[in-house]
């Protein structure tokens, strides 16, 4: 859905000036809040589309820090989900806005970085998720 509107410009600035992107952002973060009753589909499809618009249009997510702090913090639980799909899925996410942050040297790569060696620490103990980061590092490389 993003992508198509952000290749033209006027659907780019009209996503901008209204208001749109900051209505999605803030609803998927309201779905994406792990602490509710949501469906895992459902929170997993927040993620994705902040990740969106996090790559897409950084300065959405970041122009107030009530958002970007709250945004990672759903990245962060759902690194520490006992689902493990969304516990996946945050990762891959974690490592996408990596990938593309580290090469635009976004503030917020480091933030970004140390959440998944924070994951790689404390489920060092599990094999695949212990691959599944390292692999994913060594694709950053």
């Amino acid at each position: 859905m993003l992508e198509p509107l952000s290749e033209v410009k006027q659907s780019r600035d009209a996503l901008l000036a209204s208001g749109v992107l900051d209505f999605v952002v803030r609803f998927s973060l309201r779905v994406a809040d792990f602490g509710k009753d949501r469906e895992p589909d459902d929170r997993m499809a927040a993620l994705s589309i902040l990740t969106d618009i996090w790559i897409k249009y950084p300065g959405i997510i970041e122009k107030q820090e009530s958002t970007t702090s709250q945004a990672m913090l759903m990245y962060k639980r759902g690194c520490w989900d006992s689902f493990w799909p969304i516990w996946i899925v945050s990762l891959n996410f974690l490592f996408r806005l990596l990938d593309v942050f580290s090469w635009e040297r976004n503030p917020f790569a480091p933030i970004i970085y140390k959440t998944i060696v924070f994951s790689l620490i404390d489920n060092h103990a599990d094999f695949q998720t212990r691959e599944f980061i390292m692999n994913n590092f060594s694709h950053l490389l």
